[in-house]
């Protein structure tokens, strides 16, 4: 129970800015176990951003557009922005159309490239706009909705990890996570699903198929960066792990909003 927990707060420490004021060792128990609990984090994440959006909603004059651009912030903020980082560093490899030793090369390149900076525009423009027309038919099943988002693009990191392909790299935080983990604790991910699909039927019957969509499209997502990511890099990086995450959340939102447009959720 010790080694999960520091796992736990280790996956604090790394992708967030919770702030866990402990000295946690780092071995491939600790490590495997901060992947197993992200979606425990996410749950986190996704319950206070249905808390503040709850409470700008309720108690503040704020418009839809004003209370889209607090939450896409908080987003931003309580991961520390290490994931866009990941989505900013993969473009600009990906789109240099380079060979997979140059493209891991400009990986390592600490500053940002015109790629980088457009593909982040793209992505921060389009998940404000499913963010905003969502908030204008807001309804309380999306409270449990916006708390989902989060779990399940962190879901999608874990499996990518555990049953995809190999590290391009020998080296890095996302080498050691990756040694630490074996195809088996895959089950560990489809348990929560599970448990989240036990939960949702006590809410909605639409929120339960909406979370097999979600579901669905993270197998969807999971196979198609497997691929990509073996073809571009030759496997994966921290950096394809962060875009990773930063894709699937804007997606998902993207789910969301197309549901509100024809299915009213």
């Amino acid at each position: 129970m010790k080694n999960v927990m520091d796992g736990f707060f280790l996956s604090m420490q790394f992708f967030s800015v919770i702030p866990i004021r402990k000295e946690i060792p780092i071995d491939e128990k600790r490590l495997k176990y901060a992947i197993l609990t992200l979606p425990i984090l996410g749950a986190i994440i996704g319950f206070f951003a249905s808390l503040l959006l709850w409470l700008l909603n309720s108690f503040t004059p704020l418009s839809p557009f004003a209370l889209s651009v607090m939450l896409l912030f908080y987003f931003i903020f309580i991961t520390g922005g290490i994931h866009l980082d990941g989505w900013c560093d993969t473009s600009d490899a990906y789109f240099s159309y380079r060979e997979q030793a140059k493209r891991l090369e400009i990986m390592k390149d600490p500053r940002i490239g015109t790629f980088g900076v457009l593909s982040l525009l793209c992505l921060l423009m389009f998940r404000f706009l499913f963010i905003f027309e969502t908030l204008l038919e807001w309804s309380i099943f999306d409270y449990f909705l916006l708390i989902m988002i989060p779990i399940f693009s962190r879901m999608t990191m874990g499996t990518l990890l555990i049953a995809g392909p190999r590290m391009a790299k020998n080296d890095g935080l996302g080498f050691l996570f990756s040694r630490a983990l074996s195809k088996k604790n895959l089950w560990t991910f489809i348990v929560y699903f599970i448990l989240l699909l036990f939960l949702s039927i006590f809410i909605s019957r639409t929120v339960s198929l909406v979370l097999i969509l979600f579901f669905t499209l993270l197998i969807t997502v999971y196979r198609a960066a497997s691929k990509m990511f073996q073809r571009a890099f030759g496997g994966l990086t921290g950096d394809t792990l962060g875009a990773t995450i930063e894709g699937t959340e804007t997606i998902l939102w993207m789910i969301v909003w197309l549901l509100h447009l024809y299915a009213m959720v």
